[in-house]
């Protein structure tokens, strides 16, 4: 729901006569400012990763440069908003503040569930698996991505479907109407 949200919340700023009302740009303002901003922070993140400001140039201009990354800033697709916060949570990690880190993640996460896949990375990059060091990560990401599951948690109970992603893990159905699949959580997750 992150990007969505980020982008309507642009769409009210700029114009807040309704979806009727926007220019072309304004739709695209929202994924244009994080396409900028992605190449920003990835400046700083091989810059703070290498110490050689020519790299982090060099690496700068080829992502501005990159057709990918220039068509998906340029329309809205969450791979833009999934890249941004990707982005800034190896930032984070590579400047070893590990919870703004969590945070940087738990949004990549809101924005598209594949960003889960990096939570291993923190382990990794930092060997450091204890008890306290997932508590003190998992907490701010938890919090985060709290909301999401009480929304399908309560929509689950009151509507009898969940949004996609959970439909998906749980075997529930996406909307009203939809044929009831057998509700298994624990073998429908592993």
């Amino acid at each position: 729901p992150l990007a969505l949200d980020i982008s309507h919340i642009s769409m009210q700023l700029i114009n807040n006569r309704g979806l009727d009302n926007l220019e072309d740009w304004q739709y695209r303002f929202a994924p244009a400012l994080l396409g900028s901003l992605t190449v920003m922070v990835f400046f700083f993140l091989i810059l703070k990763s290498s110490q050689n400001l020519w790299l982090a140039l060099i690496c700068s201009v080829l992502l501005t440069l990159n057709p990918y990354h220039v068509f998906l800033s340029r329309i809205f697709q969450r791979e833009s908003f999934l890249t941004f916060y990707l982005v800034l949570f190896l930032y984070f990690m590579v400047s070893r503040y590990y919870s703004v880190a969590s945070l940087f993640l738990g949004g990549a996460f809101l924005v598209k569930a594949v960003g889960i896949i990096f939570l291993p990375l923190y382990f990794v990059a930092t060997k450091n698996f204890q008890f306290k060091a997932l508590i003190r990560f998992l907490l701010p990401f938890s919090l985060l991505f709290l909301p999401v599951l009480f929304f399908n948690i309560a929509a689950y109970l009151t509507t009898g479907y969940t949004d996609i992603f959970f439909s998906r893990i749980f075997h529930t159905p996406t909307h009203p109407g939809a044929t009831q699949m057998a509700f298994d959580a624990y073998h429908n997750f592993i």
